[in-house]
């Protein structure tokens, strides 16, 4: 339910779009609501009325759907993402979703030269990363969990706001909405459930997941505050431009 208060809103929509429903939300979920968001979850679908929620999330996604029904999915979600660029909505892209928001701005979608990456790796902001909400503070660099094959290129008019020693694209903004290729919103049970999906299927990128088990767990566990932090930032940045659109000639009466 949409709350009102003296002009001002309370709660915002944020519609969470995945392709694998054992994803799992990890730390995204209380991110949000704690930023004032009703959480909305779609899987493997696109709702009508998802173009006008307040925020759309695209996370990643698995190649256990059909091809042909999952090409016809991703196309839906693409195409939802060009509109609600074109009518500057914010929209927050992890991995594949980060992928496809780069499509939707005109970029492309290249293998990774250095194959597979699945465990914790560091991010690294650039120069412009360290003036966006994301990595702003005293924040040098974010553990986070890495499972892709694919990159994005920047799009157009987008700001690169972090690297890896892997990737020279790690994360993107573009005007109110963000792409990720790591997986912020990742924590240590998500990681251990992808582990056991990885397991069975031998896609590790060249190491085992006894491996990252012991040398990558421990690393997510200590960076994970300042993974839930940087979330924190991230939301309270698309609630103050939220509150922008909504009243562009100042801020509501109180």
């Amino acid at each position: 339910m949409l709350i009102q208060l003296r002009g001002r809103r309370t709660e915002f929509r944020a519609v969470v779009i995945q392709d694998e429903p054992t994803l799992g939300l990890g730390l995204l979920e209380p991110a949000l609501r704690k930023a004032g968001f009703a959480v909305e979850r779609r899987t493997h679908i696109v709702e009508a009325d998802d173009a006008h929620a307040d925020l759309l999330v695209v996370l990643g996604g698995s190649l256990t759907t059909p091809e042909t029904e999952r090409s016809a999915f991703l196309t839906r979600v693409r195409q939802l993402l060009e509109q609600r660029l074109a009518e500057a909505r914010p929209s927050l892209g992890i991995c594949m979703g980060a992928q496809l928001l780069s499509l939707a701005a005109g970029g492309r979608i290249p293998h990774n030269p250095a194959g597979p990456l699945l465990g914790i790796a560091p991010v690294v902001p650039t120069a412009e990363g360290r003036m966006d909400p994301l990595f702003r503070g005293p924040l040098d660099r974010l553990d986070v969990v890495h499972w892709h094959e694919d990159v994005f290129e920047l799009p157009p008019r987008a700001v690169r706001l972090a690297s890896s020693r892997a990737c020279a694209n790690e994360a993107f903004r573009l005007g109110n909405s963000w792409g990720l290729l790591f997986h912020l919103q990742a924590d240590s049970e998500q990681l251990d459930r992808w582990l056991q999906a990885a397991r069975a299927t031998g896609r590790t990128g060249g190491r085992s997941v006894d491996e990252i088990h012991r040398y990558d767990q421990w690393r997510l566990l200590a960076g994970q505050r300042r993974n839930a932090q940087a979330l924190d930032r991230l939301l309270g940045e698309v609630v103050r431009t939220l509150g922008m659109r909504e009243h562009p000639d100042g801020p509501a009466p109180a």
